[in-house]
């Protein structure tokens, strides 16, 4: 009998050993994808955004049925995809591999909305993070935005389209999060709390486009657009 229970807990222990190695690999590969995405900019382009985003939106939205208290690697690396998927927008726009994405998204709806199809369920699932993420890194950008506004920079240049572009991917994505709140049940005060935050940094951009040189001189914005589209 001890023999058999001697055997049994070395099966067990292979099996741990198997599926902690399995989880190494797991990372790693996952690991070596954002890196590989970081680096290469085209590789967010066209459909590859879509089925990226939405295998991981699957795995997010299956955590719920899983019975276990013990943390995923899901939990360690949809805050590097959100992050990696957000940097990968803004870097896209003053890449000199611009020109090889294709159509902008911003000019194309349909497109707009195929990336961002997914994306929110990626954020709702560690909201807390991902708010205070694209928080921090309007912060700047608005900062960057007012000022180009008192030096009555001219509207086509090149440093305000860049500016508003970014601006412009953080209204929309702001949009798709609060949009998605009613179909993926996700509820709750912190997120009530969490979605009026963001909403607050819209409505400041809103009344900072509304205002001074960028109201009287730049008549079309894609940070307008952006706002009315989503209404």
């Amino acid at each position: 009998m001890d023999a058999r229970i001697t055997r049994v807990e070395e099966r067990l222990g292979r099996v741990e050993d198997s599926i902690e190695s399995l989880r190494d690999f797991i990372g790693s590969e996952i690991q070596r994808a954002l890196t590989a995405v970081q680096d290469n900019i085209t590789a967010w382009a066209g459909s590859s955004v879509y089925y990226l985003l939405n295998l991981w939106s699957k795995s997010v939205t299956s955590v719920r049925y899983l019975k276990s208290d013990k943390p995923n690697l899901l939990e360690e690396y949809v805050p590097k995809v959100i992050e990696c998927f957000v940097s990968s927008r803004f870097d896209s726009l003053q890449s000199e591999l611009s020109d090889e994405l294709g159509e902008d998204p911003l000019d194309n709806v349909e497109v707009l909305q195929d990336q961002l199809e997914f994306f929110p369920y990626l954020c709702r699932f560690q909201y807390e993070g991902c708010s205070s993420y694209l928080m921090k890194i309007v912060e700047p950008i608005m900062q960057s935005y007012m000022k180009e506004a008192n030096l009555q920079i001219p509207m086509d240049s090149y440093e305000l389209s860049i500016t508003e572009s970014k601006l412009a991917w953080f209204t929309h994505i702001v949009a798709a999060i609060l949009k998605t709140k009613q179909m993926s049940g996700f509820s709750g005060e912190s997120h009530e709390i969490l979605d009026a935050e963001i909403s607050a940094c819209v409505l400041q951009l809103v009344n900072i486009s509304d205002s001074g040189i960028h109201n009287k001189v730049y008549e079309y914005s894609r940070i307008k657009f952006g706002v009315s589209y989503n209404i």
